[in-house]
């Protein structure tokens, strides 16, 4: 599976921001921006076959990528089957203890395969 994102999408994430936030979006927004900035820092200069560039590791890019995928505006491309998936389903679980051995965002094609998971656990002392 490729997922594949337009990316004028993610620059318009990454734009400048002002680094004081007051409020819980602005400061979800900055954080959008750094997760958008990992995602492109992994863009190489490498295409594949659908003439896309090619990300690498992209660290805390996946949650912009799910992001995008969740809200309509990425697509998934199926090798096997020549074309891209009609619909893409994201499970999101809300559990960061990592007391469980499994992904906290899985992206599932129709029908129910997984072909994508995000691990995200915090681990705190109080």
């Amino acid at each position: 599976m490729t997922i594949v994102l337009e990316r004028q999408d993610v620059d318009e994430l990454v734009k400048p921001l002002p680094s004081d936030w007051t409020t819980e979006e602005e400061r979800m927004r900055l954080v959008r921006s750094s997760q958008a900035q990992d995602l492109l820092s992994a863009v190489s200069d490498r295409r594949d076959a659908l003439g896309c560039d090619i990300a690498g590791e992209i660290g805390f890019g996946a949650f912009v990528m799910i992001e995008l995928v969740q809200a309509g505006r990425g697509r998934v491309w199926k090798a096997a089957a020549s074309s891209f998936l009609p619909a893409v389903g994201v499970i999101g679980y809300e559990s960061m203890d990592c007391s469980q051995p499994r992904p906290d965002y899985q992206l599932v094609e129709p029908g129910g395969d997984t072909f994508f998971s995000q691990v995200l656990c915090s681990v705190c002392t109080l």
